[in-house]
């Protein structure tokens, strides 16, 4: 019984509040929905590093999706909890940067490729969550 009463509805307002925010980054992507005639069929999502003129925005691109990694690591009530603690010993500035550092040193060192793939993916499936609500 006590489970049960853990569980909650869901809501629109309980998925934002778990869903970590995507805007930024997909300001640095260009995206669309095509029928590649791939199986399984149905719309496929395409995307590519959106440029300025002839340039490749790529070190903005990268910026952005590193500035993802503490979202990826904690969900947002443990990032409150670690930054909350960490605030009662210092000064914002330096609570917000033990959170971003203690959310890197979770990457592995050696395989940074597949980790960076996997928060990409992270990115995309939220992004995409969010769309479905509107």
């Amino acid at each position: 019984m006590k489970n049960r009463e853990m569980i909650m509805d869901i809501t629109e307002d309980n998925i934002k509040q778990v869903l970590s925010s995507t805007n930024k980054l997909f300001n640095h992507i260009f995206w669309f929905k095509q029928d590649f005639g791939l199986l399984p069929k149905k719309e496929h999502i395409g995307s590519v590093i959106n440029y300025n003129d002839i340039k490749e925005r790529r070190d903005d691109f990268l910026q952005e999706l590193t500035y993802t990694i503490t979202s990826w690591v904690y969900n947002n009530q443990k990032q409150s909890e670690i930054f909350k603690k960490r605030l009662q010993e210092t000064d914002l500035a330096n609570a917000s940067a033990f959170l971003t550092n203690l959310a890197r040193s979770k990457f592995r060192a050696d395989r940074p490729q597949g980790q960076f793939g996997e928060l990409l993916l992270f990115n995309f499936i939220q992004y995409f969550f969010m769309q479905l609500l509107y």
